[in-house]
């Protein structure tokens, strides 16, 4: 495989649009994405009904395994109150590969800290990750550039079967 690095050019129609056409997301969402819309879907957001506490009772149930730290406790208490969410999701991947799911994660946080001083009201950052989609295999790996060329780099692990990612143990050595 071959590795080529590529610049959009600036006269991308879709950035131009994401960038300089205010309609441009009412295609695609109910607001704005200016500090105004996120007012408004906020107050509307506050008159609609939730089952908040099932809800942060499934994601503590989920989460208690792992450990819940303090200001994930106080998150889950906030959801099941009257807290605003910030939601964002990835397809699972090992090796941080992509690290586009971590930039994903860490903007979901950002956007959340930001609005909930924006907002003067609770608002939680989520961020799931798919590993039922997949199996193991498809994800096992990344590829790293050397000398122009793209190169694999893989997890090993000796599976039987196909197994979904979320379902598979990983040697903690290797």
């Amino acid at each position: 495989m071959d590795l080529d690095t590529m610049e959009l050019p600036k006269k991308n129609k879709l950035m131009e649009s994401y960038r300089h056409d205010p309609q441009f997301f009412h295609r695609y969402f109910e607001y704005e994405m200016t500090p105004v819309g996120y007012e408004e879907r906020a107050e509307e957001l506050q008159q609609r009904s939730f089952q908040r506490e099932q809800l942060a009772a499934a994601v503590e149930s989920y989460m208690k395994p792992f450990g819940i730290s303090n200001l994930a406790a106080q998150y889950i208490q906030e959801l099941s109150e009257d807290a605003l969410v910030v939601i964002g999701g990835q397809q699972a991947g090992i090796l941080t590969g992509p690290l586009y799911s971590v930039h994903k994660a860490i903007s979901v946080i950002l956007l959340a800290q930001k609005q909930r001083e924006i907002l003067e009201k609770p608002v939680v950052p989520v961020f799931w990750v798919a590993g039922e989609d997949h199996d193991i295999n498809e994800i096992n790996h990344t590829y790293t550039a050397k000398a122009g060329k793209a190169i694999k780099r893989q997890f090993k692990q000796q599976t039987i079967l196909k197994t979904m990612a979320s379902d598979t143990r990983y040697d903690q050595k290797k």
